[in-house]
């Protein structure tokens, strides 16, 4: 879009010094002012583009959904995980760490487990009225697109991965525990 309205652009331009409408200095002059106009329309769309995302979404609806105690990570073993209370669990005075919602997945130092259709779900369940745009199998291709997995099984290929959490044998969903959980110290 932007090559297409700059192409224009500079046809009104050419148009405009030839007819004797503006000048070649002032050609050259409003040519400086609508490319950093483009430029500044360009970063402000940028910014709703990754609103509407889906895959970026996603992970801001989980981000969301273990803020608010809807769901939460283990590690490997089910167990609460290292930042516990960012990861979706809650600790009364005196008490253990207490897993609150649905387990969407597991967290593995930097390593991120979601199961698919639950973290789905959830997402879903959270997005209310918005929706989410696109089916769970779509959804895994845009994560895969924008580089959000950190493994495929490129064996079978697949986007799920087979890992054995709690024990058991599953295919999930591998992303970058930095990309869901916040690992900042404040």
């Amino acid at each position: 879009m932007l090559a297409e309205l700059h192409s224009g652009w500079e046809i009104w331009r050419q148009f405009a010094i030839e007819i004797g409408a503006i000048s070649s200095a002032e050609g050259k002059e409003l040519e400086h002012r609508f490319c950093n106009a483009l430029k500044e329309a360009a970063l402000n769309q940028c910014q709703y583009h990754q609103a509407s995302d889906p895959a970026l979404r996603f992970l801001f609806l989980l981000q969301t959904a273990l803020a608010s105690g809807r769901a939460h990570l283990a590690d490997r073993n089910g167990s609460a995980p290292d930042l516990s209370g960012r990861c979706g669990w809650r600790k009364a005075k005196g008490r253990a760490w207490t897993p609150q919602g649905t387990r969407i997945g597991w967290l593995s130092a930097t390593d991120l487990f979601l199961e698919p259709m639950t973290s789905y779900e959830v997402a879903r369940q959270m997005a209310g009225a918005e929706r989410l745009p696109v089916s769970a199998q779509t959804l895994r291709h845009r994560l895969h697109e924008r580089g959000l997995l950190a493994s495929v099984d490129a064996g079978r290929q697949m986007l799920l991965v087979r890992r054995t959490l709690e024990g058991i044998p599953r295919q999930i969903l591998h992303l970058k525990a930095r990309d869901l959980v916040s690992f900042s110290t404040d």
